[in-house]
C-alpha cells in the first residue's frame, strides 16, 4: 500500500512539471501579441528635428555583433571633428535604451550606438529598427542627431504568459566642451546621464526611471520624468538600469530658469555657486520636501508648495527660478559647495 502511494504521489509530481513546463513553454517571433505598437518594425515614436547647416565629415565604422545571452547586440560608432564650432543643439531620441552625454577636451566628437536585444529573435529585431544619424555645423556651431525611425522587437507566447522584449538603442555622446549646448533628449524607458558639459533645453521621458546631471546650465532647462523605478522583471536580464530618482549638480553660467516635473520618484537638485540668487518654489505629494539654499528674503509654504527666495535676489548679477514637483516621492533643493576641481 505504501509503495503504491509514493508511486502515485511521484506520478502526479512528474505530471505536474511536465504540465506547468508546457505551460511556461514560450514561443517566440516578431508579431506575435497582435498589437500594432509592438509589432516588429514599428514606426518609432522618435520625432525627426529639423536639420540645418552644412553637414560634417565623420569617419563611420561598423563595430559589429556580438553575442549577448540568447540575443544579440550591434554597435556603429562615428566619430568627427568640431573644429573652432562653438556650442551647438543636441538632439537625440531612444525608445527603449539610454541616452548618455559626456563632455570631454578635446575637438573631436564621438557618437557611439549600441542597438541590444538579448532575448530570442534579437537579430531579428535589430535588423528591424532603423535610426538616422546627422551631424552638421550651423552658424558656428554643432549640429548633433539621433533618432528611430522604427522599432524593433521580438514577442513571445505561452498558455500562461505573453509580452514582448524591444531592441535598446543605447547612445552614448562625446562633445567638446567648447561652449553651451541646446539639448533635446528623450528616453522614454530608461535613465538620462549628462555630464561635464553646459547645457540648456528639456530633457524628457514618459516611463524615464530618472536623469543624473552634473553640467553647467548656460540656459532654461526643463526635466518631464517618470522618474520612478520600473519593474525589474526582463529589465534586469537585459542589463537595463531601472532605480528610480533624479540627482542634479547644476552651476549657473547666467541667468535662467529650471524646471522638473516628476510623474513619481525621489528628486535632489543642487545649484553650485555663493554668487547666484535663488527663487524656488517646490512641491511634492505626498514625499517631504526640503528647500535649503542659505539666507533668504522671503521663505514659507503655502498652496503652491515650499518656497524660498534668496537675500538680495532683485539685485543679484545670476538669478534662477527654479520650480520642482514630485507626484509621489521627496524633492531637495538646496545650494551646493563647488568642487575643487571640476569633472
Amino acid at each position: 500500500m505504501g509503495k503504491r502511494v509514493i508511486i502515485g504521489s511521484t506520478v502526479l509530481v512528474l505530471a505536474g512539471a511536465v504540465s506547468y513546463s508546457f505551460a511556461t513553454r514560450r514561443t517566440w517571433g516578431p508579431d506575435l501579441l497582435g498589437d500594432p505598437l509592438y509589432r516588429s518594425g514599428r514606426a518609432s515614436l522618435c520625432k525627426a528635428p529639423t536639420l540645418s547647416g552644412d553637414s560634417i565629415p565623420a569617419r563611420t565604422e561598423d563595430l559589429g555583433r556580438t553575442a549577448r545571452l540568447a540575443g544579440f547586440e550591434h554597435s556603429w560608432e562615428h566619430r568627427f571633428d568640431a573644429g573652432k564650432l562653438k556650442g551647438g543643439v543636441i538632439h537625440l531620441c531612444s525608445e527603449y535604451g539610454s541616452v548618455r552625454i559626456q563632455g570631454i577636451d578635446a575637438t573631436e566628437g564621438r557618437l557611439l550606438v549600441t542597438m541590444s536585444d538579448p532575448f530570442q529573435g534579437g537579430d531579428g529585431a535589430i535588423r528591424d529598427t532603423r535610426l538616422s544619424t546627422s551631424v552638421r555645423s550651423d552658424t558656428g556651431g554643432l549640429r548633433v542627431a539621433m533618432w528611430q525611425e522604427t522599432q524593433g522587437m521580438t514577442t513571445f507566447r505561452s498558455i500562461m504568459k505573453k509580452g514582448a522584449r524591444p531592441v535598446a538603442v543605447n547612445v552614448v555622446l562625446e562633445l567638446p566642451r567648447s561652449g553651451v549646448y541646446w539639448v533635446n533628449l528623450t528616453a522614454n524607458h530608461q535613465r538620462i546621464t549628462v555630464r561635464n558639459v553646459d547645457v540648456g533645453g528639456v530633457i524628457e521621458g514618459y516611463l524615464s526611471p530618472g536623469a543624473d546631471l552634473d553640467v553647467g546650465l548656460g540656459g532654461s532647462l526643463t526635466l518631464r520624468l517618470n522618474n520612478q523605478t520600473l519593474e525589474a522583471d526582463w529589465r534586469r536580464d537585459a542589463g537595463v538600469d531601472f532605480q528610480g530618482g533624479t540627482t542634479a549638480t547644476l552651476r549657473p553660467l547666467t541667468s535662467s530658469s529650471v524646471e522638473f516635473n516628476f510623474t513619481k520618484g525621489d528628486a535632489t537638485l543642487s545649484l553650485v555657486g555663493s554668487d547666484v540668487a535663488l527663487d524656488v518654489i517646490a512641491n511634492a505629494t505626498p514625499g517631504p520636501v526640503t528647500v535649503d539654499i542659505g539666507p533668504t528674503e522671503t521663505s514659507g509654504v503655502d498652496t503652491a508648495g515650499t518656497h524660498a527666495r534668496s537675500v538680495g535676489y532683485a539685485g543679484a548679477a545670476r538669478k534662477v527660478v527654479v520650480r520642482a514637483t514630485s507626484g509621489g516621492g521627496a524633492v531637495v533643493v538646496r545650494r551646493g559647495t563647488q568642487p575643487a576641481e571640476r569633472r
